[in-house]
């Protein structure tokens, strides 16, 4: 069984190369740092004797994202999960608006996803079939001020995916939709506010990698944060704008 994994250099990428390592899976990592993947690499096949090898790939590029895809299939053959980590964030103030942070995280979170999907679901269907799992966030329940560009492209992903997976679900490629919550990570570390229910990347990564084994298809955790992403999309608008105010002053300071 094989794994590729977009986005495996560190935080919950590399955590749920990890997990899937640990249950016997071979694993094939991609992303911008090799430096960090090959370090991993040789880690996952040291201590869980499995096949590991990774690739460069540049998730705004759809040819570094196909040469890839190649290497992996050439090397290790067609995969059964492929996971879309890759994901960034950045402050963007409307009080100082520049249209091009928001693009930026576009690229990467909305059509760097599409372009994994556009090459590696017709991988899945050339073999048994499997999964194409990709990693949005619960943060998209409402438009968090300081971070439109993020919480809005994760809600773009996840109706992609949701999308994908309903008119492909009686088919043999399925589409799984994992949201996380707050996860201690390098992207996380740099939040000033309070993150509740913070999980470790470690605790992601085996949710993530024991839930796509068991064939789930829409993955939220955990459940407490989870539920107050739910609830947050019942609050109506007016009573959010209000209790959103105190947030102008952070992006100010930002």
């Amino acid at each position: 069984m094989l794994v590729t994994i977009i986005g495996a250099s560190r935080g919950i990428g590399a955590a749920t190369a990890n997990s899937f390592a640990a249950k016997g899976y071979d694993v094939f990592l991609a992303s911008r740092n090799t430096k960090e993947l090959e370090i991993l690499a040789n880690e996952l096949i040291n201590k869980y004797k499995i096949k590991c090898e990774y690739a460069f790939v540049d998730s705004t590029d759809k040819a570094s994202i196909e040469k890839a895809a190649e290497r992996c299939v050439d090397s290790m053959g067609i995969p059964n999960i492929v996971v879309y980590n890759s994901g960034i964030s950045k402050t963007d103030n409307f009080y100082e608006f520049k249209e091009q942070i928001i693009r930026d995280i576009y690229e990467v979170n909305v059509f760097g996803m599409l372009k994994a999907m556009e090459v590696f679901i017709p991988i899945l269907f050339q073999g048994e079939g499997g999964t194409f799992a990709g990693v949005t966030s619960l943060a998209e329940s409402r438009g968090m001020p300081g971070n439109a560009g993020y919480t809005s492209s994760k809600i773009a992903a996840s109706h992609l995916l949701e999308a994908a997976r309903c008119q492909l679900l009686k088919s043999k490629v399925k589409i799984a939709t994992i949201k996380p919550g707050f996860i201690a990570t390098d992207m996380t570390s740099r939040n000033s506010f309070p993150m509740p229910f913070l999980l470790t990347a470690e605790q992601a990564g085996e949710i993530i990698a024991t839930k796509l084994i068991d064939g789930k298809l829409r993955i939220s955790f955990p459940y407490s944060t989870a539920f107050i992403s739910w609830f947050g999309k019942l609050i109506p608008g007016i009573i959010y704008d209000n209790l959103m105010k105190h947030w102008k002053k952070k992006v100010l300071q930002d």
